[in-house]
């Protein structure tokens, strides 16, 4: 062993032992630890390893249970993730918070709240309450919204062999940052008395090496009890190419191990992701993801448990004629920029500009290539199909435009259409289009192109393509005396939600569609297990959600009957649509992912 690596162990040795004999938060030590991390020369990863190695390991375990438990205590916690803005994880992290005020509410207590993350948007201040404290540490984001996306590239898309210049470079950058956002993590938890930290994706799903080993680092200075939820992990739909059968397709997580063959580099990335810290509790969002943990990486059952979702009350209130129209309404100003109606563009104009919406995300409604024109949604004829999901690849949007296609093709649909010259398809996609996910909203878009060019003008004229970004609110909406949209008034104000996707952690808005009442097509993603876990398909009809399920392959005669059932005799599925929200009710309540996060902190404490 090198004379530097050597000088590690002992440093490090050191370290443990004053950590061993020294109170819980002692400023003094946690100054001296920082000093000793910020002192260290890394100079590789093998010394990343070693810090690894060392750190954490003769921490007692138990002492937390009464966070959570004892009535009489108050819970300071920190939500740590990538980002917040509209996407699923922050409106989940914001779930959860709930949740726990609620829980400490009814203890007699209070949960004071704080959310870390490299960037919140204007669209968080729709998912998060005003009076949760936010630190904002620039360069924590993930992927290649984080910076100029160089150090993302460099581990995960470029090649960095063993020994490398480049791999030491790496390495040097990577503690670097990570000792930096170290030192302003245990300032904040100190100064706010946080003790109990929550990251989100963050030690599961890479976007962040950096970030990764900061809260690790910070956590077990200052020996946080955690509880770790995981919404994805890198080796879900990943693997490196050698473990590829002959003729299997690259699956879209396998960048993460462009440098697997890099094996100090690799040992650093699989012990981060995720930690096994004694004062460590893993939350996965499905059972496969839990018996993966134990099986293959070694994870002790007693510190792995599975979190569950709920459903807020607000999407099961009905939503009547006059209601959606006002909900359409203010959608309508969202996507026609304050206009009551919408202008909309021709989508080879969109096309050209599509590198300068990357950047503004304005939200937009695209047209067939024959020239802009205008879109009243109110109008009871304007069909409403809702793809409640960010842009990226694995979502498959463009199956929404082949069922648009295959029901254009199909005679008793396309009999209806043409009966109503004012009738109107527009397929609403949600979310944002990550930055490192441009061709997979340029696949769509490339999709929706060919779908209207096959179709004569007259009928590919009435059908639209709205992209909203994200955005739920207006400036507009100030004058109008009008509020924010949330998440479920989209459900509500749909005809149809489409979920055409290969892969999902849960499948949420299986669950959304159901609680507000609105008929969904669903594929059977992977894995097939959470699939069937979300609908139920192993419980009692009485407790299963009633779905159209989306063929993987042909879409079928009987499948395009249901489809066009659903859209023009909605009421032969409010029989249907009351049984979906007295499963979700039972389900998905509140009280459940309570629950979860009690057996989590029992599980992080020892208990």
């Amino acid at each position: 062993m090198s004379q530097e690596r050597t000088r590690i162990r002992e440093r490090e040795r050191s370290f443990r032992v004053e950590r061993r004999e020294a109170p819980p938060v002692d400023r003094v030590r946690v100054a001296d630890a920082l000093r000793d991390l910020t002192d260290l020369r890394i100079r590789d990863w093998e010394g990343i390893d070693v810090v690894l190695e060392g750190i954490g390991r003769d921490l007692p375990s138990d002492g937390g249970g009464d966070l959570l438990l004892d009535p009489r205590s108050d819970l300071r916690l920190a939500f740590a993730t990538f980002d917040f803005g509209i996407d699923g994880v922050s409106m989940e992290i914001a779930k959860y918070a709930t949740c726990l005020e609620e829980l400490k509410q009814s203890q007699g207590a209070a949960a004071k709240v704080h959310c870390i993350g490299g960037d919140f948007s204007a669209a968080a201040d729709i998912v998060l309450r005003p009076h949760w404290e936010r630190l904002c540490i620039p360069d924590c984001n993930g992927w290649a919204k984080r910076g100029d996306g160089a150090t993302y590239a460099q581990l995960y898309l470029e090649a960095m062999p063993e020994g490398s210049n480049l791999s030491r470079q790496a390495a040097e950058t990577v503690w670097a940052e990570a000792v930096g956002f170290t030192t302003t993590l245990v300032d904040y938890l100190l100064e706010h008395e946080i003790e109990l930290l929550v990251p989100v994706n963050v030690l599961s799903n890479p976007g962040n090496l950096a970030y990764s080993l900061a809260l690790v680092l910070a956590s077990e200075i200052l020996g946080l009890f955690v509880l770790d939820s995981c919404h994805d992990f890198y080796w879900e739909a990943g693997a490196p190419a050698s473990e590829r059968a002959p003729g299997e397709s690259p699956g879209p997580r396998d960048h993460f191990f462009t440098n697997s063959e890099n094996r100090p580099f690799f040992r650093v990335f699989q012990r981060l992701l995720p930690w096994k810290g004694p004062r460590w509790h893993h939350l996965t969002i499905n059972a496969v993801q839990a018996g993966r943990l134990v099986r293959d990486f070694g994870f002790d059952p007693s510190q792995v448990s599975l979190l569950g979702t709920f459903v807020e009350p607000m999407y099961f209130v009905p939503c009547r004629t006059k209601h959606k129209e006002e909900l359409r309404q203010r959608l309508a100003y969202i996507l026609g920029h304050g206009e009551r109606v919408i202008s909309t563009m021709a989508v080879h104009r969109f096309w050209e500009s599509i590198g300068e919406w990357m950047e503004n995300q304005r939200p937009v409604v695209c047209t067939s290539s024959g020239g802009d024109s205008v879109l009243n949604i109110m109008h009871p004829t304007a069909l409403w199909l809702l793809q409640p999901t960010r842009i990226i690849g694995r979502k498959r949007i463009e199956r929404d435009i082949e069922l648009i296609e295959a029901l254009m093709d199909f005679h008793p649909f396309r009999a209806l259409f043409d009966d109503v010259p004012e009738l109107t398809i527009t397929l609403h996609i949600t979310g944002p289009a990550p930055i490192e996910h441009r061709e997979d909203l340029m696949r769509v878009v490339h999709a929706y192109t060919t779908m209207v060019k096959s179709l004569p003008k007259l009928i590919a004229r009435r059908i639209f393509l709205a992209l909203s970004a994200g955005k739920l609110g207006h400036s507009a909406f100030g004058e109008r005396g009008h509020e924010n949209l949330v998440i479920s008034d989209l459900y509500k104000l749909s005809d149809l939600v489409l979920l055409p996707s290969e892969t999902e952690g849960r499948g949420l808005p299986i669950v959304e569609a159901a609680a507000a009442g609105v008929p969904i097509v669903c594929a059977r993603y992977e894995p097939e297990e959470v699939y069937r876990a979300v609908v139920g398909e192993d419980l009692p009809p009485s407790e299963r959600i009633e779905l159209i399920n989306f063929p993987e392959s042909r879409l079928t005669t009987a499948f395009l009957q249901e489809v066009t059932d659903a859209l023009f005799l909605p009421q032969g599925l409010d029989g249907r649509a009351l049984h979906n929200r007295r499963v979700v009710a039972s389900r998905f309540g509140v009280e459940a992912l309570q629950e979860c996060f009690i057996r989590g902190m029992k599980g992080a404490s020892g208990d």
